[in-house]
């Protein structure tokens, strides 16, 4: 089904309806890249001439429960080019439900190029020592990014990627208080960066985890109709803003953090098997229903 005929499922929705909060999933440890930087928020990138790493994405219990917190993966090649990425290669199987504590594609500015980078989603503080923090750090609101124990060293370190996409799952929240996911796409670009922060961690044994957090803003008026328990969507960025993001200076990155154009964008509901890791991860997940 086209992206035109997809646009034209997207349902009315009722008033806002109280409560969404999501669900914590249990956190799994990701493996380190290949190499690691000699100082703390020095390159992500790989030995010259490696591939980059791409760990087996690690299993989420089949016991968790809904949430807000999945997206879908672009094909590699697609979300190179649509990233410009000059140095490393993304290798990941595609994917229909990215869940947290997974290995996720970004983007990094690496010696003034973008360079391909696999980290875990669910950002663990250097300070963390490689193990996960009880409290979620999928997402960082771009109001405590600067202040968030967790999340201001690497905002004022400028450890800033892009997290890639297809495009991104939110629950709207039923006046019986049920929960019904919807897919929501671009209609201007298949494939696009959500602005993140990233951050590395030493754990006991000596080994590091490399790890990210998405940035999340007030919902435009569709997001906040779909989102309509917490109103918040993903920071994503305009092409034209992705070099301010990722190299430009504190003050210019943080003007990109804004709430994408409503007219850009699409939505449509979509079957609850979305939110259930036993089933069958494939493109019948984001059919409208």
């Amino acid at each position: 089904m086209t992206r035109e005929k997809r646009g034209r499922h997207l349902a009315c929705v009722p008033a806002a309806a109280a409560g969404d909060e999501d669900d914590v999933v249990t956190e799994v440890i990701a493996q380190p890249l290949d190499r690691i930087p000699r100082e703390h928020g020095a390159s992500v990138g790989n030995a010259a001439g490696a591939r980059p790493h791409s760990a087996t994405v690690p299993a989420i219990l089949f016991g968790a429960k809904p949430m807000c917190g999945k997206y879908i993966l672009a094909q590699a090649a697609k979300a190179e080019r649509a990233m410009g990425i000059r140095r490393g290669r993304w290798e990941y199987p595609l994917s229909y439900r990215v869940l947290p504590t997974e290995q996720v594609p970004v983007a990094v500015a690496e010696s003034g190029e973008r360079e391909a980078a696999m980290m875990r989603w669910g950002l663990i503080p250097y300070w963390a020592y490689g193990v996960p923090l009880k409290a979620s750090t999928i997402n960082a609101t771009v109001e405590r990014i600067a202040s968030a124990p967790s999340y201001k060293d690497p905002w004022h370190r400028g450890q800033r990627c892009m997290l890639v996409m297809g495009g991104f799952y939110e629950p709207h929240v039923n006046a019986d208080g049920t929960r019904d996911p919807f897919f929501v796409q671009l209609a201007d670009r298949e494939v696009f960066g959500v602005a993140g922060l990233w951050d590395r961690s030493r754990r006991q044994d000596g080994s590091y985890v490399f790890s990210c957090t998405l940035i999340t803003v007030p919902a435009n008026r569709l997001l906040a109709e779909v989102h309509n328990g917490k109103q918040r969507m993903p920071a994503i960025l305009a092409e034209s803003d992705h070099e301010a993001w990722l190299s430009g200076a504190l003050q210019d990155a943080k003007a990109t953090l804004k709430s994408y154009p409503e007219e850009l964008m699409v939505a449509w509901k979509v079957s609850r098997r979305v939110n259930s890791p036993r089933l069958p991860n494939d493109a019948s997940l984001i059919e409208p229903l």
